[in-house]
């Protein structure tokens, strides 16, 4: 039997020559505890730092490329070192660093090229148009190639909002050089700011001798113009396709990922990477975009693995990672601190500003929040004008802060092509139902509903099969649609509480519940039953199969979109206001929908004593829901409650459950928002009562199933707050009030009324209850 070796000894690193001997990289000596931020500074030696430079730029950790390159200019004042400086802050878009420690003259002619190309890089970080054409004249006159900088100075010009300067430059030097894959490529992206995605895509396909289809460049910019199609799915399936084919295109994944977050395919694509991984190890690319997904969905292990390995590699990298698991989890971090230290430390990208801008937006919607975003925003916009995620961002800011007119006017100065994207045409119908264009508003959305072949009613799932079809409803009646899985705890309240408030007849879609709900549904006279057992992801949460079932037979009828542990509230109800007279009012006046948000209702513990009704054992509800204008109708986006204050995760709390519905109205994110309807001056409420009975069983299941939204993260992150059992777990705070009736909801400014509705005639005999 063999010895056991001792461990290897870790070599002593006491100087900036140890550190570049070491086979550790400078991202694991910091880890080991030895300052290279130290040892850099006290360096003198020009050779020392030369190694120490190369050494991170082999191993491509920008942050001690800059480091080392910084002190080498400070040490000798080589005009050549003070250039490579300035190159290596130009990768690091430190535009106005990069500007200081250009030098003026460079007397190596062969190098005064090199110099004239730095200086128009960072003129088009600055954003002078004039200082980069004189930096372009002088690479020519200096014997340098200036095609790359043509190209630059077109895509920074469409980045500007200058369509028409763009157009014309590209168009000169397409005319002095010919057509090549990057020309080509940026002519396809001159079309989408100006004529819209759809065009650009038919430019793509006709670009083919320059942009052969197998070409990663050519997968990338479709991918990217499906994405500002709308076109989500289909991304997903060419870039899977692609993926497998050739799995480390890495210029695939951004728009790979963007697409799966906007149809509900995370999972899939997640899957896919983690493949990537396991057979080709240690891609930064890979590693970097697994890592994300990891953080987004709360994979612990997986995360920390390659958090580590990051962090080796690439020092500004691993604080980016950390700096966006912070903004998912702002209970346990300071992330102003944290943002404010990693730009101190050097970090100039654009995407943690991004992040800031919309975790501002997210939690914290107060006048503070929403104006620190947009202070992030301002700083991005003019450089971002043909990023459509961005000038969304800002005109979703400014319609927060109500600024309407300024937002509208922002929108009338872009290009047709790009108010035309998927993410960007929402706010032309927003503007036009602001003005009481209705009728514009409404058909602009199926427009949108048709362009985008929007996953409510293109998911990729089946109609549900009719199980039992009852007798058609009278014309008057209201109609409820619900999808239910499992949901044999609430089935008997939910019937209960829906027939005392007037419901005429249920339609429900079972998703294959094994508890017996869907025997149970099936006795009831007054349901009707259809079932698919298929998944509830696919079929965007159960929007499509909800959307087939309303507009077969909800058209003419006021409808309720519910889940089956939502109870509907609205105002005077217990003062003797049914809801048929509610819809009576809504009609009147011209309304059709009514806007609202979710409450959640809570015990005062979540362990509850069995034999007790969990329903009235529910008794609290948090009063911290903040609202704000959104350019999606309702037109309102809600969040707080309990669930948020659990978790320090931001909710959708918006709702918009009553409708009346036509053949041309669709919801298109559960009863959360909708294609345009005329709101109404009363909101209504939904009474949340999750917290009851199996809970912890139910939430447990989510998980397991992995079929809600964004595979079921949230409930995950609920099931670290609340989930284990042998805690008797608190849920009241100093946020909790005790739910009486409306008035509650009324009185702090949850629920709004009228004066209208409140004395709006009612008729002598109601034909409906109240509760």
């Amino acid at each position: 039997m063999g010895r056991e070796l001792p461990p290897p000894r870790i070599r002593s690193v006491e100087s900036l020559s140890d550190a570049v001997a070491s086979p550790d990289s400078f991202g694991k000596l910091m880890m080991r505890g030895v300052d290279v931020d130290r040892l850099i500074q006290r360096e003198h030696s020009a050779v020392v730092l030369e190694n120490a430079c190369q050494k991170a730029r082999d191993l491509g950790d920008l942050r001690w490329v800059v480091r080392t390159s910084q002190r080498l200019a400070d040490v000798t004042g080589l005009p050549s070192h003070r250039l490579e400086l300035a190159r290596c802050l130009v990768w690091a878009t430190d535009f106005t660093a990069a500007d200081a420690a250009l030098p003026d003259e460079i007397e190596d002619a062969s190098a005064r090229a090199a110099r004239a190309a730095l200086d128009c890089q960072i003129a088009l970080g600055l954003r002078d148009h004039d200082r980069a054409q004189r930096a372009i004249q002088d690479c020519v006159d200096a014997g340098g190639d200036a095609m790359q900088l043509r190209i630059r100075l077109v895509s920074a010009l469409l980045s500007w909002g200058d369509i028409d300067g763009a157009e014309k430059t590209l168009d000169g030097v397409i005319a002095a050089t010919g057509p090549n894959p990057a020309l080509a490529a940026l002519q396809v992206r001159l079309a989408l700011c100006r004529d819209g995605p759809a065009d650009a895509l038919r430019l793509l396909e006709s670009a083919s001798a320059h942009l052969p289809p197998s070409s990663e460049g050519y997968r990338a910019l479709k991918l990217a113009l499906l994405n500002e199609r709308g076109r989500y799915n289909e991304a997903v399936d060419l870039a899977a396709e692609w993926l497998k084919e050739t799995p480390l295109a890495v210029s695939l994944y951004p728009q790979a990922v963007h697409a799966a977050q906007h149809c509900d395919r995370v999972i899939e694509l997640g899957r896919i990477f983690e493949e990537i991984d396991t057979k080709y190890p240690s891609v930064p690319e890979v590693v970097d975009v697994l890592c994300n997904h990891a953080i987004d969905q709360g994979d612990a292990p997986l995360k920390a693995r390659l958090l580590q390995e990051i962090r080796e590699r690439s020092s500004w990298t691993w604080m980016i990672m950390q700096f966006g698991e912070a903004c998912q989890n702002p209970q346990t971090a300071d992330v102003d601190g944290f943002l404010r230290m990693i730009e101190d430390d050097g970090v100039s990208f654009a995407g943690p500003r991004v992040l800031y801008a919309l975790f501002n937006y997210y939690f914290y919607p107060d006048a503070a929040g929403l104006a620190r975003a947009k202070a992030e925003v301002d700083r991005l916009i003019p450089g971002g004008m043909d990023d459509s995620g961005l000038i969304a961002l800002h005109l979703r800011l400014l319609i927060a802060l109500d600024r309407d007119d300024e937002a509208c006017a922002f929108f009338r100065t872009l290009p047709r092509g790009m108010a035309a994207t998927a993410v960007l045409a929402p706010f032309e119908m927003y503007f036009m139902s602001r003005e009481g264009r209705d009728a514009e508003a409404r058909a602009g959305w199926n427009r949108y509903l048709v362009e985008t072949a929007h996953i409510a009613l293109n998911a990729r799932s089946s109609y549900p099969d009719e199980i039992v079809l009852r007798d058609n409803p009278e014309p008057n009646d209201i109609l409820a649609f619900i999808t239910v899985f499992n949901g044999i705890e609430y089935v008997e309240w939910f019937l209960d509480y829906y027939r005392k408030l007037g419901i005429g007849r249920f339609y429900f879609c079972d998703n294959g519940s094994t508890d017996g709900t869907f025997e149970y549904l099936q006795a009831q006279p007054d349901v009707c039953l259809f079932r698919n057992a298929g998944s509830f992801a696919a079929s965007a949460c159960g929007v499509f199969w909800i959307n087939h079932l309303m507009r077969r037979f909800g058209t003419g009828h006021w409808c309720l979109h519910l889940d089956m542990d939502e109870a509907l509230v609205f105002p005077g109800m217990e003062g003797g206001r049914s809801l048929h007279d509610l819809t009576r009012y809504l009609d009147s006046r011209g309304f059709q929908a009514t806007g609202g948000l979710m409450v959640d209702i809570y015990p005062d513990v979540l362990a509850t004593d069995p034999d007790a009704n969990p329903f009235e054992s529910s008794q609290f509800i948090d009063t911290d829901y903040v609202w704000m204008r959104n350019e999606l109708p309702p037109y309102h986006f809600v969040k707080g409650g309990v669930r948020a204050r659990l978790t320090g995760r931001s909710l959708l709390m918006t709702k918009s459950p009553l409708v009346k519905m036509s053949d041309d109205t669709a919801f298109i994110a559960n009863n959360h928002q909708h294609t345009h309807l005329r709101m109404a001056d009363v909101t209504v409420a939904l009474l949340h009562y999750k917290f009851i009975g199996a809970f912890r069983d139910r939430v447990r299941e989510a998980v397991d199933r992995q079929e809600h939204f964004q595979g079921a993260r949230f409930y995950r992150v609920l099931e670290a707050s609340v989930g284990q059992k042998e805690k008797l777990h608190e849920l009241t705070s100093t946020e909790s009030v005790r739910y009486s009736s409306t008035l509650t909801l009324l009185n702090n400014h949850m629920l709004k009324s009228s004066v209208f509705w409140e004395t709006f005639a009612l008729q002598p005999s109601s034909d409906a209850n109240t509760l």
